[in-house]
């Protein structure tokens, strides 16, 4: 089973200034840093029983 990841307006300007911060210390770093975290949701997504229920609504990675 596969989820979808939602992130919310913060966390998306979140990692928009992340990417560019990134990618100004070493060219090619920003691309890597969405790389990964796009492994890191795709993970998520096809596993999401792993992880820790928080709330109805909310989990934490372990």
């Amino acid at each position: 089973m596969r989820f979808e990841i939602v992130l919310l307006a913060e966390a998306k300007t979140d990692l928009d200034d992340a990417f560019i911060w990134y990618k100004l210390q070493k060219p090619g770093l920003g691309i890597e840093f969405i790389t990964d975290v796009e492994k890191v949701f795709l993970f998520i997504a096809q596993n999401p029983m792993v992880s820790e229920s928080l709330s109805k609504n909310t989990q934490a990675g372990r």
